[in-house]
């Protein structure tokens, strides 16, 4: 492990990590068979050895049973017997304190011994009659279990005097009541299991010539896959530093060859995506100088149509304003046209009345004529009578002058009386004078009433045609009135979608200022894109 840890595997080929891997694979199963190969052998071993023991105790037994019956039979003691069981069993002795010769090993340093109920050694090669069950030992730990169980099997951990290491020991017992005998049967398990030995040691020689085999197969498959993979790092190392134009030769005839031709193909459409690139970002560099004179052309034309919008603008709403003000001069217009059909239709009944008093007026001309007429017959006859009173007067005169002094006041009163007659005549005279004239003034009114009454009827029939005219003015100002009030409308969604023009036309403005930003990036782009693109050599 410590070596594993020492290799940072992130830093090492790939070649050595497919031989890690494929020594790894090699030696995993090889070492895990071998492991559960050997266990199972040991456990087998184990077990017959085991059976081994069992079937020494049992052979042990019914040695013992034997020479019991032999006993029974009288045939011999039963100190006879168990010595001879003892002599059979072990071995004999080799001196008279009781060691006996092991004759009959079990496994390779085993042996049968037994003990009583009480835990004394019955049979033993070295400690007959000793105890078995000592406190404070492990072996009286061991002989209080055997005492304990009786039969079956028992298993514990004992080490020999100048041994280092504990060791598995196995014993089957067996308990014969006639003696009061415990027999067992004891060996190390590991001289069960010793045949296991050899499988693992035909695993070791096995895994070294696997390991041999495997590294000299796992180099050359590692070499034939990391070749070809090292001509693409070799190529993609080359790619990297821009140089696009050699290309790899795989002939594997494996997914590596067709990895190789993708690899080729990757790097002929990249050489093209590379060229597009050179080409394009030229053109992109041009047009965005283009769009960047347009943008400034289109900021500027902005500008003039952002300002006349809103001169429009201010046009329209003072349009508007006098678009009011016309509606309310129509309205002020309609009220007068009808204030005006009002007083012509007054103006009609009051030209219809001046008619019939200028009829009335004609017919009292006709009326003062006529008395006129008679008034200046009156008046001839006052002359005539003036003249005879005259006459008169003067032959009155003529004789009161006749009478002398009686004469003379019929005389003066002849001379008044005369005064009289003459101012009577030129009184009538006067008045004839007045009459004719008058009569010749109504003669002349009336003429001029006759004219003024033609006048005035054609006065009121003008009027009736001004007061229809009034009256097709009232509707032609009512329907431009409610014109007027349409067009004040539409003046004023002008308005606001002027408003909203302005509006329109400063975003337009900010994007278009967006736009110049963004193409003067994409000009910078374009440019670094160019140089990115001139790192690369292509074909």
């Amino acid at each position: 492990m410590s070596l594993f840890k020492k290799i940072d595997f992130k830093n090492v080929s790939i070649r050595f990590k497919l031989l890690v891997a494929f020594m790894v694979l090699i030696i995993l199963p090889t070492i895990i068979l071998g492991y559960f190969s050997y266990q199972n052998a040991k456990k087998e071993l184990t077990n017959l050895g085991k059976d081994k023991l069992q079937r020494i105790v049992k052979d042990a037994t019914l040695l013992t049973d034997a020479l019991n019956k032999q006993v029974q039979a009288g045939e011999i003691s039963l100190d006879e017997a168990k010595e001879e069981a003892k002599f059979k069993l072990i071995g004999p002795k080799t001196n008279k304190k009781g060691v006996r010769e092991i004759k009959n090993t079990v496994g390779e340093s085993g042996y049968i011994y037994a003990t009583n109920s009480e835990g004394i050694f019955t049979l033993h090669p070295r400690l007959e009659g000793s105890s078995f069950i000592k406190d404070g030992t492990n072996t009286g730990k061991i002989g209080k279990e055997v005492v304990k169980r009786k039969e079956g099997f028992y298993k514990y951990a004992w080490k020999n005097p100048g041994e280092k290491e504990f060791r598995d020991k196995i014993i089957a017992m067996e308990y014969y009541k006639p003696w009061d005998w415990i027999i067992c049967a004891g060996a190390y398990e590991e001289d069960f299991y010793q045949p296991a030995n050899k499988i693992k040691y035909t695993v070791y020689l096995i895994l070294a010539i696997s390991i041999i085999v495997g590294g000299i197969v796992a180099s050359f498959l590692t070499k034939r896959l990391t070749d070809p993979i090292e001509k693409l790092v070799i190529m993609m190392k080359e790619a990297g530093k821009g140089d696009l134009t050699n290309r790899v030769e795989i002939n594997t005839r494996d997914e590596l060859e067709t990895l190789g031709n993708e690899f080729n193909s990757m790097l002929d459409k990249v050489t093209d995506i590379i060229r597009k690139i050179h080409d394009n970002s030229e053109e992109t560099t041009s047009f965005s100088q283009q769009i960047l004179g347009l943008v400034g052309e289109t900021n500027s034309n902005i500008q003039e149509t952002s300002a006349t919008m809103e001169e429009m603008s201010a046009g329209i709403q003072q349009i508007g304003a006098n678009a009011e003000q016309v509606g309310d001069f129509s309205q002020k217009a309609a009220k007068n046209t009808q204030n005006g059909n009002e007083v012509i239709q007054n103006t009609i009944a009051k030209m219809n009345s001046i008619s019939d008093k200028v009829e009335d007026i004609s017919n009292t001309i006709n009326k003062l004529n006529n008395k006129s007429e008679q008034i200046g017959e009156i008046t001839e006859m006052i002359t005539d009578i003036a003249d005879q009173t005259n006459l008169l007067a003067l032959n009155a005169n003529i004789e009161a002058a006749r009478a002398g002094e009686h004469g003379r006041g019929f005389a003066v009163v002849a001379e008044e009386i005369r005064g009289l007659a003459e101012e009577s005549a030129k009184a009538a005279d006067r008045i004839s004078s007045l009459i004719d004239q008058t009569q010749e003034e109504s003669h002349n009114a009336l003429e001029s009433v006759n004219v003024g009454t033609k006048e005035t009827t054609a006065g009121v029939e003008m009027i009736d045609e001004a007061g229809e005219s009034f009256k097709n003015i009232t509707v032609a100002i009512e329907e431009v009135t409610q014109q007027i009030q349409e067009v004040s409308g539409a003046i004023q969604q002008m308005a606001s979608s002027s408003d909203e023009v302005v509006h329109a036309t400063q975003e337009i403005s900010q994007s278009s200022e967006k736009i110049g930003r963004s193409t003067e990036e994409l000009a910078k782009m374009a440019e670094e894109l160019e140089i990115v693109a001139n790192q690369f050599e292509i074909k």
